[in-house]
């Protein structure tokens, strides 16, 4: 099944990372668009796009 991008938030290194939800789920992820390996506590599954959004600025926060 294929991942649709529902929303997209760019970080410093120029590249974004993306909330997708796979057809036929109710749940969201975080991936970088391009691919690549996330951090742990972006590698999870989010029961709603806030919670992902929640997770990346948490993510973005403590990258500082």
């Amino acid at each position: 099944m294929a991942s649709k991008s529902v929303q997209s938030v760019e970080v410093k290194d120029g590249r974004d990372l993306k909330i997708l939800r796979k057809d036929g789920s109710t749940l969201y992820r975080v991936g970088f668009d391009g691919g690549g390996v996330l951090p742990a506590e972006l590698d999870s599954l989010f029961t709603s796009t806030r919670a992902a959004e929640l997770a990346i600025q948490k993510y973005l926060t403590n990258r500082k």
